[in-house]
């Protein structure tokens, strides 16, 4: 995804934000990925703690192209108010009530055009991504889900014993 992004998303951004910066946060990145690195793109590796970079960021991309889990990455951005690109393959699995605060773009083009898009209007991160700090907040709540899943628990002994 990192590769995919910086040969075919970026140069697009770039071409509009000259001053864009592209950084690659994550445990042991492979010398492809640790090749990256230029004036525009980072590549940090592992962080203490990666609340702090998404906090740094204006905008977090997943551009994940085949299948892999980066649900708690998107997720870890909205509970922190950052807005979210992403492919349709990387929000697969998310509540679809979460959808409408990420923008889901698969083309290159309209990728770069929704990070183009944030970057140039911070009130997104205000505004919507108020909104969606409350929603991950209602709908991914720890007691939720576990009270959640107790009840599923208890429908399904109550259907046992019915049957």
């Amino acid at each position: 995804a990192a590769l995919f992004f910086s040969k075919k998303i970026f140069p697009l951004i770039i071409e509009k934000i000259p001053n864009a910066k592209f950084y690659v946060v994550g445990q042991n990145p492979p010398l492809k990925i640790r090749r990256l690195s230029s004036g525009n793109i980072k590549v940090m590796g592992f962080v203490p703690d990666i609340r702090n970079e998404y906090l740094k960021s204006a905008v977090n991309v997943a551009p994940i192209r085949f299948s892999a889990g980066t649900l708690n990455k998107i997720i870890e951005s909205l509970a922190l108010g950052i807005p979210v690109v992403a492919t349709s393959i990387a929000v697969e699995g998310l509540p679809k009530e979460l959808l409408k605060y990420i923008y889901v773009a698969d083309s290159p083009e309209f990728f770069a055009e929704k990070v183009i898009e944030i970057l140039n209007h911070p009130d997104v991160r205000n505004n919507l991504m108020h909104e969606g700090i409350k929603a991950v907040r209602n709908l991914l709540d720890w007691e939720k889900i576990v009270r959640d899943f107790q009840t599923y628990l208890e429908n399904e002994l109550y259907n046992l014993k019915q049957t």
